[in-house]
């Protein structure tokens, strides 16, 4: 009896925590310049940098998550060059990205959701090209932050336009 009283106690805190994770305050950011958006917990502050390759980033932390706005204005780029950006962006090897999902939506010519891992850092990231140009979004954090929090990140992902 006591057993299935504490079962029943970490099932009602399992079930707390995960409400409150999808009712965490969501705004939409807007990146008028890159033409893009893509939504962001409430409190976000993004900092933006170019880099001498031609991508401009937006980046931000907020608690555990870690969010990436990566854009090349101009000439899209093939899938494989976005690929291979994304790998060396993110310091994660090929053999550890799994695509999710594919089409075309919300402004995108082609995009690919894919999740990511080598075992401490786990992201989503949604790449592709837009009428723009080429686009890197990405949402990361530790591995156990995003299996607790899988909704907030396909939330999150499912939000992105570009236009």
């Amino acid at each position: 009896m006591k057993a299935m009283r504490m079962v029943l106690v970490a099932l009602a805190l399992l079930l707390v925590g995960q409400v409150a994770t999808a009712r965490q305050q969501w705004v939409e950011y807007k990146a008028d310049k890159y033409g893009f958006s893509m939504l962001v917990p409430k409190g976000t502050k993004l900092v933006a940098k170019s880099r001498k390759d031609g991508w401009g980033v937006l980046w931000a932390k907020q608690g555990q998550l870690v969010l990436h706005g990566v854009s090349k204005l101009g000439k899209p780029a093939r899938v494989g060059q976005i690929e291979n950006f994304g790998i060396r962006y993110t310091g994660i090897a090929r053999k550890h990205w799994r695509v999710i999902d594919q089409g075309k939506h919300n402004g995108f010519h082609w995009y690919k959701t894919a999740y990511a891992s080598n075992g401490k850092k786990a992201l989503v990231a949604v790449y592709g090209t837009g009428p723009k140009g080429s686009y890197l979004l990405l949402m990361h954090s530790s591995v156990a932050h995003y299996k607790k929090n899988k909704a907030a990140f396909k939330h999150w992902y499912e939000s992105i336009k570009v236009w």
